[in-house]
């Protein structure tokens, strides 16, 4: 088999990290307090360090304690907290990337589709400057021109030709302002 003859198969879409991770995180630091306590008690707990524990400490605090009514708040945003964090852990990632046509897996980010579209713009005769902005879905080009003569439509063929090759093309608005000494 050639070279020519090889079709990798199409990679993985590109998606966004995932909200559950900074949730483990902080969970994570949560675990590491408690086991930083823990040591310290068992610590205590031995002759090497002077003192009272800290645990039997926050269970004198708490034993015989009666409702209050700071508590129903508390327990409420405690428990709207952890119905957040669970709908965080199962909420799907967002696509970052847009498929190119290609026999390997190639997929462009948003950012690198507003470059593209901006060096494509400023290649076109007339054309000053560019800038552009996008997204999966559109690309916004901000053109300079030299002169008010310079027509859109040569740097919008410009830039959806540059965009040809992806699935999903991003639909291409061009404005235009004049260059001013």
């Amino acid at each position: 088999m050639t070279t020519d003859d090889a079709i990798l198969r199409t990679g993985r879409e590109p998606v966004r990290p995932a909200a559950a991770g900074y949730v483990g995180a902080l969970v994570a630091i949560a675990l590491l307090a408690v086991g930083v306590i823990a040591l310290r008690d068992a610590a205590v707990s031995t002759p090497w360090l002077d003192g009272e524990r800290w645990i039997d400490s926050g269970v004198r605090a708490v034993d015989g304690a009666s409702p209050r009514t700071w508590m129903v708040p508390v327990g409420v945003l405690l428990a709207v907290a952890g119905v957040l964090a669970l709908v965080v852990a199962v909420k799907p990632r967002g696509k970052v990337g847009t498929a190119v046509s290609t026999t390997t897996g190639v997929w462009i980010e948003p950012r690198d589709i507003a470059r593209l579209a901006t060096a494509t713009a400023e290649s076109v005769p007339g054309v000053v400057e560019a800038r552009s902005t996008a997204t999966r879905r559109k690309v916004s080009v901000l053109v300079t021109t030299s002169d008010d003569s310079v027509d859109t439509n040569p740097v919008e063929d410009a830039v959806n030709q540059a965009f040809s090759a992806m699935e999903t093309p991003p639909k291409v608005r061009i404005r235009t302002r004049r260059n001013r000494p």
